[in-house]
């Protein structure tokens, strides 16, 4: 049973100066929940639990029980940032987060230039990880990669895909042999880019004003999805559009 002091502190979670404050936050539903404590169990503070999902975890919270504590569905209900409540919650210690550029073996990355949205935030994510992209960047005034939204919109690959926040100006600071390139509307068409250079960062703009002036000013090369003769949508959504362009430029 939890006091009130720590529904609480959990509740309180679910804010960005609190979670800054205690390097804390919170991940729900079995699927996350059961990746968290079978890949990334250094990091659990803490499993809060309806009874019936203790009993059919069993075995696989062995090594957990002092972590788990036992709580009512009104409880849950309190504690969680979902409309309709799932019956774990997992209090966990935020990964790294980097401040520079960090490139791999892909030699590909995203740069997420003033994204607001945490739906589209933890879908691009999300799709960083699917592509095995380096690390995904983001502008200090893009959403708090630990909002509740952004994590559940990841579905745990806020825990596989390394992160950072970079200042804008730094754009122009990339290791040498690397590229910028950014999603525009007005640019060539990402089908005949040829081949991408070895090693590319993509910028992504904002999802109403687009990209900021100093990415548009620093990039080496304005791309975009040719939409069909027939098309009359305005524009894509930003990690759909996320996701068309890593898949075209992944294998180029």
């Amino acid at each position: 049973m939890l006091s009130k002091n720590q529904e609480k502190h959990i509740r309180q979670l679910q804010q960005l100066k609190y979670r800054r404050r205690t390097g804390l936050f919170v991940l729900e539903g079995e699927k996350m929940a059961m990746e968290a404590l079978t890949g990334h169990g250094d990091h659990v503070e803490a499993v809060l639990a309806l009874p019936t999902w203790v009993v059919q975890a069993g075995p696989r919270l062995e090594a957990f029980r002092k972590l788990v504590t036992t709580i009512s569905e009104p409880q849950m209900k309190r504690l969680s940032a979902l409309k309709t409540p799932s019956p774990v919650l997992v209090v966990m210690r935020m990964p790294a987060v980097s401040t520079t550029w960090a490139f791999g073996a892909q030699g590909f990355a995203l740069y997420l230039d003033g994204i607001r949205d945490p739906g589209n935030m933890g879908t691009i994510i999300r799709i960083a990880d699917w592509f095995g992209l380096d690390f995904v960047a983001a502008s200090p005034d893009s959403v708090d990669f630990f909002n509740p939204k952004v994590v559940q919109a990841s579905m745990a690959s806020i825990l596989r895909v390394p992160l950072a926040v970079v200042d804008r100006p730094r754009l122009s600071e990339l290791p040498a042999g690397t590229e910028l390139w950014v999603a525009d509307m007005a640019g060539s068409d990402v089908q005949l880019t040829g081949s991408r250079p070895a090693r590319l960062l993509l910028a992504i703009g904002n999802e109403s004003r687009g990209l900021s002036v100093e990415a548009a000013r620093t990039a080496s090369r304005k791309i975009a999805i040719a939409r069909h003769p027939a098309g009359r949508a305005e524009s894509l959504n930003a990690a759909v559009a996320t996701g068309i362009l890593c898949a075209q430029l992944i294998n180029q």
